[in-house]
């Protein structure tokens, strides 16, 4: 299992915060985190996310990987 660092969140917040248009009602930067530390499961610890054009500023797909000091093995 994976988990995002303190350092992991801010970095994926921070980037939320210039991507995203807007956050959407009912989705909250705990999703985004959950996301990232799924991902991380099927990508052998590269937690990422990826922001759909809807979401994005510039109306494109951005996918975002959370450096790997923002990352930590966790046991279940």
């Amino acid at each position: 299992m994976y988990r995002l660092t303190q350092a992991g969140i801010v970095t994926l917040a921070e980037f939320l915060d210039r991507t995203l248009v807007r956050q959407p009602s009912g989705v909250d930067l705990q999703a985004w985190i959950l996301e990232a530390e799924h991902n991380a499961e099927y990508q052998h610890g590269q937690a990422y996310v990826e922001v759909p054009a809807r979401l994005h500023r510039l109306r494109r797909a951005e996918e975002f990987t959370i450096p790997a000091e923002g990352v930590e093995t966790c046991q279940s």
